[in-house]
């Protein structure tokens, strides 16, 4: 009786397997190529809206760091490690709505190559108990869109490359993706059909957009320019202040008589007083006014997601294992 239990609680987690897969690339298209623009109108002007991106490559040229190089690093040494629970969801249906959701989870094989991921043998199993960050979508026959007031990791942040990667939350959070099933020479299970963007080294075929608010953003970025001692930052107080004049956020520094030059060249503490000599401007680049109060406060956001199934798919629960 004791095996059959074993045989039976094996099988449910291999059959649940089918609807878990994990991300192996996430892209700033933005980062990747300017050119391409990407996802949604988040102000309904009949643009497609990246406010982070066009923000992120102005602040990326004042260092030398590499945000989108950051997320691929992170990705295949594991430090970013996500996974979507397709629950009830049925690719061959056709206006379907289900629920998804996207969690956090563990690789059991960490020397997978990119390409082992992009394949699908990747083997990951999901800590217990997540409830939170929840889709609801609409799929028909394999097309999906989806929603979400606002989820967490969805973004993953690291301005300083001695700082680890920071998950942001984002409100407003819009998808849209083609999946996969079964995918010929790829292990069992769902993927997104990763067809390149006009830019072909721009994979991966789910679109989310989002609104990072500026309080997010700049919260990130003071903690960590607040680690920069060779630069005479006092980490016990704030570095970034913000106030709202005429209708615009105002982003200063508040604390002076800083010494960049201490640091190492071309490194992200270098550039503080860059930043702080620039942060009037900062104010400006905030593109979505999300509290409908006339005051641009906060980004929206476009990322590309490739996402593959698990080879292991072995999901222990109630302390099974």
């Amino acid at each position: 009786m004791r095996k059959l239990l074993f045989i039976l609680l094996l099988s449910n987690s291999l059959a649940n397997a089918q609807n878990i897969s994990y991300i192996w690339g996430m892209h700033f298209p933005a980062l990747t190529d300017p050119s391409e623009i990407c996802c949604f109108d988040y102000d309904s002007d009949g643009t497609l809206d990246d406010g982070l991106g066009d923000f992120l490559l102005t602040l990326q040229a004042q260092s030398s760091s590499n945000f989108q190089d950051g997320i691929n690093q992170g990705i295949l040494n594991n430090s970013i490690v996500k996974a979507f629970d397709w629950q009830n969801f049925d690719i061959s249906q056709t206006n379907q709505a289900f629920n998804f959701q996207y969690l956090d989870a563990q690789i059991n094989n960490p020397s997978a190559t990119l390409l082992q991921r992009i394949n699908g043998f990747a083997e990951i199993s999901i800590p217990t108990g997540q409830t939170n960050n929840l889709f609801t979508a609409t799929n028909n026959f394999g097309s999906i869109t989806a929603t979400a007031t606002e989820i967490s990791g969805l973004l993953n942040l690291q301005f300083d490359a001695q700082q680890g990667l920071v998950p942001l939350t984002i409100n407003t959070v819009k998808v849209n993706a083609t999946l996969l099933e079964n995918p010929i020479g790829k292990e069992t299970g769902i993927y997104t059909d990763d067809m390149p963007a006009i830019n072909p080294t721009i994979i991966g075929g789910m679109e989310i957009g989002g609104i990072l608010p500026s309080d997010e953003f700049l919260g990130v970025l003071d903690t960590q320019y607040r680690t920069c001692s060779c630069a005479g930052v006092n980490p016990n107080q704030p570095l970034i202040s913000t106030t709202i004049f005429f209708g615009t956020i105002i982003v200063s520094c508040v604390q002076s008589g800083l010494t960049p030059e201490n640091c190492t060249v071309g490194s992200f503490c270098a550039s503080v007083n860059d930043f702080c000599d620039n942060a009037i401007a900062v104010g400006t680049t905030f593109d979505i006014d999300e509290n409908n109060d006339g005051v641009n406060d906060a980004y929206s956001v476009a990322l590309r997601y490739g996402v593959s199934a698990s080879s292991d798919g072995i999901i222990f629960t109630n302390g099974f294992e």
